[in-house]
């Protein structure tokens, strides 16, 4: 758990929520998708049932995830607008740029914008700020040349920007920008 949510829940909703994002139920009961760090599109009411926790301490978990925004609908690959747990508070996804690739999709609210990032991040060799992806235009008055640059973070490191195509070259790779590429 990221320590600036720390004290964020009780040990109890900690708990709750754990055993949401712990569910063993697959298919049709699956509760929690720790792939997109989404919860499934059921009503607290099917929760209920497959969980056997109340719909009232179901609603509210939500309702305080929510408050200190650990929980925003998000758009996932497969276009639908689900539950996304704050990555930086909970999640167990692969790599290093997966990591950075989920936070880009909870902070955008978007799988699709989140390819978007990651694409121009490896373009322009830079972590580029994905709360802020507006180009921004400028005129080289030597040249006259117009140039186009993005609020970055920082320069990928040579070795990193390598890591990250390693990375989207495995084999079992779950970057989501090589099944993107696949698919299109």
């Amino acid at each position: 758990m990221h320590e600036t949510h720390k004290h964020t829940l009780t040990k109890k909703e900690h708990n709750l929520l754990l055993q949401l994002f712990n569910s063993p139920h697959k298919q049709s009961r699956k509760i929690f998708d720790k792939q997109d760090n989404t919860f499934t599109e059921k009503s607290f009411r099917e929760r209920e049932k497959i969980t056997g926790v109340s719909k009232s301490q179901l609603q509210r978990l939500f309702d305080k995830l929510k408050k200190h925004d650990l929980l925003r609908l998000a758009d996932t690959a497969t276009h639908e607008r689900l539950w996304m747990l704050n990555p930086s508070f909970m999640c167990r996804n692969k790599g290093e740029f997966e990591k950075r690739f989920m936070q880009a999709m909870y902070e955008q609210q978007s799988h699709h914008k989140a390819l978007e990032w990651a694409e121009l991040c490896r373009f322009e060799h830079k972590l580029i700020d994905f709360s802020d992806m507006s180009p921004v235009e400028a005129i080289d008055y030597d040249t006259g040349e117009v140039t186009t640059s993005y609020s970055s973070l920082r320069d990928l490191m040579p070795g990193e920007a390598m890591r990250w195509a390693k990375e989207r070259q495995a084999y079992m790779s779950t970057d989501r920008t090589k099944r993107y590429k696949a698919a299109h």
